[in-house]
């Protein structure tokens, strides 16, 4: 049976070691999670890693109040035992369980922190106290053990306590045939005998690691196992990286459907918009533009009137308002329906394009690199239009200026009397006055038609600009998913999990997991899938991100509880009943002894142990009924653990 279970670790091992172990625990999805709080102690403060729930209405003072409650609340209780978890005696007391994992080196610390749970313990008045247990490490070769860490856990053990002193478990790197190994396969080691310790299994009597709760014994203990695990955290990341890599690449070249851009011609939508403005701009009769083949303007104006007397005064005066009615009001005005029609008509371009492209990107049939190429098309085309290779015409004043001097020349001539006393002023040849007027009749046309033309040219631009931009958001859209593809097929199909002696994972390379990702994807529409999650309307590189969380979190649906179990990848390894049993057998053989040689010292003493086996659906035994004195059945490894409950601490004595 379990119990409610507080776990925290103290120095940067044991820091280390449960971060990984709660990746490992939650990626097992183990019901006892709701009974178990993870958390490590470090500078003064708790950091939670993972905790049962809590009503949204309950305020508790610390972190390790609210791991207490939490683990013990009765909703809490209720959900574990829907897992089919045996917690605490039936009608019995739920004890609360603390296990401290602790670097050899945090002494103080550790015990700053019993300080803190015993002070807890003692303001909720529990009926019954809790247990401690502390799991020490010490990865180091040639120091020895503190002995301020023995000599304290003695002391405990002399007096009773609202925290109650239970065991204490020392690890090593020496190993009882000699051999050792480093910090990091200790750090491994006991992730793995942590999960076989929290993770529901049906075992007879005790739990291996808090062993009977009636339990006095005071002497030290050590640990040991031969184990195959199954890595199931580092599998769900490869199957992540590997779902997200291939959802990505069916959407990026599904290839069955090819976007078609809304189409944009050169002379029509020259005729479009300089027809619109013209037409609004010579409403009222006095000029005419007329259009030909692009780039062809005519502009048919009407000169100013000569007055018939040739009255120099009144004439030039009438030129004048004409031409400063032109260029204050005409001229400006086509400019100002010029724009006015470009900016409609580039309006209309753009949604539709943003409808064009929204409609196929949500369509199960989209094709990113269809999108990508076709913009380039187009791109390609509007940078060949004839108007960006055509010159700016811009019409020269020489003959108007020259003409305009020679006038104006006349008109400051000497005012002339004649016989009868009366002014006559300076009159203005009726040639020159026609000639003066045809040249601004053509300098003004010539300059309609370039504003004409140069209107054209800023709405060609801008629609490059608007192309060229959606160019670059999909370009670098299919670019950056590329580059995750290659990212996350290269992590996961690099998946490679290291084997020890004692510490065997059963699923070690992607070729083993290449059939789980077939059953568990193979026959989804996965370009479908992506394009449901994209939003169209915001920007897609920056909503990236978004969609590949949301693939993770439909891959954890997929990944339904048969995909969590050992049982599931060893018989997917060893399909046959008769060939897994071997196997197993086998196994079971070689880790045996790797139990034992794992443990510290223990030629010494006689270790217990615990034979952990996997259901078999078969209902058939395939295990050596002998060779353990407990059995323990838990679907997330195989092999042996093994306990010793008194260690010969040889420089402990040595130091008194």
């Amino acid at each position: 049976m379990f119990y409610p279970t507080m776990v925290i670790g103290i120095g940067d091992l044991a820091h280390s070691t449960l971060n990984e172990f709660t990746e490992l625990f939650k990626a097992f999805q183990s019901p006892t999670r709701h009974i178990t709080a993870v958390g490590v102690y470090s500078e003064g403060g708790y950091q939670e890693l993972h905790a049962p729930k809590l009503d949204e209405a309950t305020k508790l003072e610390s972190l390790l109040a609210q791991w207490m409650y939490a683990t013990r609340a009765e909703h809490n209780i209720d959900r574990a035992r829907q897992g089919k978890v045996e917690v605490g005696p039936p009608s019995g007391y739920l004890l609360e369980q603390v296990l401290l994992i602790v670097d050899s080196t945090q002494h103080e610390q550790m015990v700053h922190v019993v300080s803190e749970i015993e002070e807890l313990c003692r303001s909720a008045n529990d009926l019954v106290p809790a247990r401690l247990h502390i799991l020490i490490l010490h990865p180091h070769y040639n120091q020895s053990l503190p002995p301020t860490i023995l000599h304290w856990w003695a002391q405990r053990k002399k007096t009773d306590f609202e925290l109650q002193s239970a065991q204490l478990w020392i690890t090593r790197l020496l190993r009882s045939d000699g051999s050792i190994f480093t910090s990091e396969e200790l750090r491994l080691t006991m992730i793995y005998s942590l999960l076989c310790a929290l993770h529901p299994a049906e075992f007879e009597g005790e739990h291996w690691l808090y062993r009977n709760i009636a339990s006095t014994e005071t002497v030290p203990g050590t640990l040991g196992c031969g184990l195959v695990v199954l890595p199931l955290h580092r599998i769900l990341r490869a199957l992540q990286d590997k779902f997200v890599a291939d959802s990505l690449q069916a959407f990026l070249r599904a290839a069955r459907s090819i976007f078609e851009p809304p189409k944009v011609e050169e002379e029509t939508l020259w005729k479009t918009i300089v027809q619109q403005s013209v037409q609004a701009w010579g409403q009222d009769g006095s000029d005419r533009i007329k259009l030909g083949s692009f780039p062809t303007v005519t502009c048919e104006m009407r000169p100013p009137a000569i007055t018939s007397r040739g009255d120099t005064v009144a004439t030039m005066e009438n030129v004048d308002e004409w031409e400063s009615n032109l260029i204050s009001e005409r001229l400006p005005r086509l400019s100002e329906l010029l724009s006015q029609k470009v900016d409609e008509q580039l309006r209309l371009y753009r949604e539709t394009m943003r409808q064009a492209i929204h409609h196929y990107l949500n369509n199960a049939r989209a094709d990113l690199s269809s999108l990508v190429t076709q913009l380039e098309l187009l791109v390609s085309s509007v940078q060949l239009w004839q108007i960006h290779s055509l010159p700016s015409n811009k019409p020269s004043s020489k003959q108007k200026d020259s003409l305009r001097r020679q006038i104006q020349q006349i008109i400051e001539q000497p005012t002339q009397k004649t016989r009868f006393g009366r002014l006559k002023p300076p009159k203005i040849p009726k040639d020159t006055l026609t000639q003066y007027t045809e040249a601004l009749r053509q300098y003004y046309g010539s300059q309609i038609q370039a504003e004409v033309t140069e209107g054209f040219r800023g709405c060609s631009n801008q629609l490059l600009t608007f192309l060229t931009e959606q160019l670059k958001v999909y370009s670098e859209l299919r670019g950056r998913i590329e580059q995750e593809i290659r990212e996350r097929n290269e992590r996961a199909e690099s998946f490679k999990v290291r084997s020890l002696p004692w510490l065997r994972p059963l699923v070690s390379h992607w070729a083993h997991l290449e059939p789980v990702a077939q059953k568990l994807w193979g026959q989804c529409d996965l370009a479908s899938l992506v394009a449901e999650m994209m939003d169209t309307d915001q920007n897609l590189l920056q909503t990236l991100p978004l969609v590949i969380e949301r693939l993770q979190q439909q891959l954890a649906r997929l990944v339904t509880p048969r995909y969590r179990r050992f049982s599931y990848y060893l018989q997917s390894l060893y399909p046959g009943e008769t060939h897994r049993a071997s196997w197993c057998k086998h196994q079971l053989d070689e880790l045996r002894l790797q139990a034992q040689r794992t443990l510290w010292l223990t030629e010494k003493v006689l270790p217990r142990s615990w034979q952990i086996t996997p259901p078999d659906d078969s209902g058939s035994s395939f295990f050596m009924p002998h060779a353990p004195d407990k059995h323990w059945q838990s679907d997330s490894m195989l092999g042996l653990l093994a306990t010793t409950s008194s260690v010969v601490l040889d420089d402990i004595e040595e130091n008194g």
